[in-house]
């Protein structure tokens, strides 16, 4: 009986080792809450010419919940040829999660996915860009929101 119990005791505790222990990670899900713009930065080249619209970072850490953001570039009036969005999460551990690059043709805004993060505290990243005509350079900017602190 004894070697039974000492048998048991041994595979529960082999058991316990080889389980695997399950991560949490940010969770990407479609942009269709309205979330309050906390980031605003003009799109340039680096240059003193005319800018073509904005990265707008929207982001929101509701009390009791997880902080979460998307992207949004936008032109300044009408359309153009190409815009990009796209979010960053930096989490609490260090872990980075970026949406797909969402692009936009002949529009004026495109917004990014938003993600959800895994973590309380966290960091966001929005990266834009537009491109205002099929043979003119690109603009770009990126946008923040820190719930690091």
């Amino acid at each position: 009986m004894r070697k039974k119990h000492l048998f048991t005791l041994a595979f529960i505790a082999l058991l316990s080792i080889n389980t695997p222990h399950t991560a949490f990670a940010a969770e990407i899900i479609p942009t269709s809450e309205q979330l309050p713009a906390v980031d605003n930065q003009t799109i340039t080249d680096g240059k003193a010419r005319a800018s073509w619209g904005q990265g707008i970072m929207h982001a929101s850490n509701p009390i009791g919940d997880k902080p979460r953001a998307y992207a949004q570039t936008k032109t300044f009036a009408g359309n153009a040829y190409r815009l990009t969005a796209q979010t960053v999460l930096i989490d609490a551990d260090s872990i980075t999660t970026s949406t797909s690059v969402m692009v936009g043709n002949n529009t004026n805004s495109v917004k990014s996915g938003t993600i959800l993060s895994s973590t309380e505290k966290a960091f966001f990243i929005g990266k834009h860009t537009i491109q205002d005509t099929k043979s003119s350079g690109t603009q770009s900017c990126t946008t923040s929101a820190d719930y690091k602190s």
